[in-house]
């Protein structure tokens, strides 16, 4: 939901909308989930950047990369059964992790288009306001623009295509950001972004946690 929440901060919907919004998208994805039991979403935490990679590398039948998460951690989603769950670890590398997420659905995959279909009249009855501050799509992997009728879409598209966040923070970080606070129960994104700037982050960056 870190998504939704940057939205509202950058001002585009007011707090009723934002609500709004968090509520309606949980109905359609509850309506809408995978029928079949089993794992959906597996997270594979690797010893080098495997990342770049993945262009050129065929994924099992009905898995996707679902978050670029950090130049160490991939998550897939989709179809996860422990064979193609192990035949993701070892696309990552023989010493790569496998660990399955507790989730209910395939996030960020085609496997949501049904509740993506069923989510997009109500993000286009949305009264959205030009962003009043600088925002980071996790799905264009860079800057918002001012276009307002384009913020459906992108909204819309959050449910089921990946989240860069690497491509987010790199962005962000050429683009002269150097403050990146991360406002939680833990440290995760915290450690994604060290993970991400590398040596970067030991100049004259600042990289906080609120827990």
């Amino acid at each position: 939901l870190g998504e939704y929440t940057a939205w509202y901060a950058s001002g585009a919907f007011d707090n009723e909308t934002f609500y709004r919004l968090i509520c309606e998208r949980a109905k359609v994805m509850n309506k809408n989930r995978p029928t079949e039991s089993g794992c959906h979403m597996v997270a594979i935490k690797t010893k080098v950047n495997v990342i770049p990679e993945f262009e050129s590398k065929a994924l099992p039948e009905n898995v996707w990369i679902a978050n670029k998460n950090s130049l160490h951690q991939i998550v897939f989603a989709g179809d996860m059964t422990s064979e193609k769950t192990e035949q993701c670890r070892l696309l990552c590398g023989t010493d790569a992790i496998a660990i399955p997420l507790q989730v209910s659905c395939p996030f960020h995959t085609p496997k949501m288009e049904k509740a993506r279909h069923d989510f997009q009249k109500t993000v286009e009855e949305v009264q959205w306001n030009s962003t009043s501050v600088k925002m980071y799509s996790n799905t264009l992997g860079e800057l918002v623009n001012s276009d307002t009728k384009t913020y459906p879409t992108i909204v819309n598209r959050h449910m089921v295509e990946p989240v860069d966040f690497v491509k987010d923070i790199q962005k962000a970080y050429a683009n002269g950001v150097r403050v990146f606070v991360e406002f939680g129960p833990r440290t995760t994104c915290t450690n994604f972004v060290r993970d991400i700037l590398g040596t970067k982050a030991e100049q004259n960056v600042h990289i906080v946690a609120t827990n």
